[in-house]
């Protein structure tokens, strides 16, 4: 434990409480800048950080969820980072004191690195820009990307889902 909490130090990673967690996530999900499904994947990819505690990226390939698809997560991140969005999430992780950030490419990262011929995009929540040494997670279901959203609609969300497809949820929680 003790070595745990000297390289998050060391690294200028520090924790953030729950109610912070939740406020970044209601933050994100009510932008105005990008699209639905960009912002529910990058909640989702924020959820895989533990509270931004770790690096993870996440690469989209073209044909995974088409190319639009694809390209509406990484113009989300590029809109909520811009000075010419309305939601400047660079300086609200500043505010909060995180050193966390979203960054974005048009590339797909994989364990060996950059590769320019498949097309697909690939976004980070990391310290680092670009980070070489993010956890590279897999990429979730629609149906589970269609349960993300903020907790206030995550009840809501999950009987209408529930209703819809005959009783079943992919509602990780």
């Amino acid at each position: 434990k003790g070595e745990n909490q000297m390289s998050k130090k060391a690294s200028g990673i520090t924790s953030i409480t729950k109610k912070q967690f939740e406020a970044l996530e209601d933050f994100i999900a009510y932008s105005k800048d990008g699209t639905d499904f960009g912002r529910r994947v990058i909640l989702w990819l924020l959820r895989q950080t533990s509270q931004l505690s770790h690096a993870v990226c996440l690469s989209i390939p073209d044909i995974t969820y088409g190319a639009k698809k694809a390209s509406e997560v990484q113009v989300t991140a590029h809109n909520m980072n811009s000075c010419n969005g309305s939601t400047h999430l660079g300086l609200f992780l500043e505010g909060m004191g995180q050193p966390f950030f979203l960054s974005h490419l048009p590339r797909l990262m994989f364990d060996m690195g950059f590769s320019t011929k498949i097309p697909g995009q690939t976004i980070w929540w990391s310290p680092e820009r670009y980070d070489g040494s993010a956890r590279n997670v897999a990429l979730p279901d629609k149906e589970i990307l269609k349960c993300v959203g903020p907790k206030k609609l995550r009840h809501l969300q999950y009987h209408r889902i529930n209703l819809s497809n005959g009783g079943k949820c992919y509602c990780g929680g």
